[in-house]
């Protein structure tokens, strides 16, 4: 019989060598704030897109479609990059990319520059 903690490997290395448990533990803190950065501002901005009536429903399609678009072609466009130009680093490139293009959308949003409008506008 297999022991539980040999099948995931990260597991038995922090077993093995327990000084990398608080750094383990760190990388996880900081990453779990990074996508709070990430999602708290989407999903204001989505509530204040959508009307209430129809709130849960926009966001679900909006956000579903985008998911399997961006995030299921990804590994399809990282690999053609890295095939392409022979640089490991192209799918970092084309992140910074989709960040700049994220941030000039973010400029013109115009529920970014104003708060004026209600949120349970109905």
């Amino acid at each position: 019989m297999i022991p539980g903690y040999s099948l995931h490997p990260g597991d038995a290395a922090m077993h093995e060598e327990g000084w990398r448990i608080p750094f383990l533990i760190a990388g996880a803190v900081a990453g779990s704030m990074a996508l709070g950065l990430l999602c708290v501002p989407q999903l204001a901005t989505i509530s204040a897109t959508f009307r209430t009536a129809v709130r849960f429903a926009g966001f679900a399609i909006a956000y579903d479609i985008s998911t399997s678009i961006f995030g299921g072609t990804a590994p399809m466009i990282g690999s053609g990059v890295i095939s392409l130009n022979d640089d490991p680093l192209m799918p970092a490139h084309y992140m910074m990319f989709a960040c700049l293009v994220g941030l000039f959308a973010l400029r013109e949003d115009p529920f970014a520059r104003s708060s004026s409008r209600p949120v349970n506008e109905g």
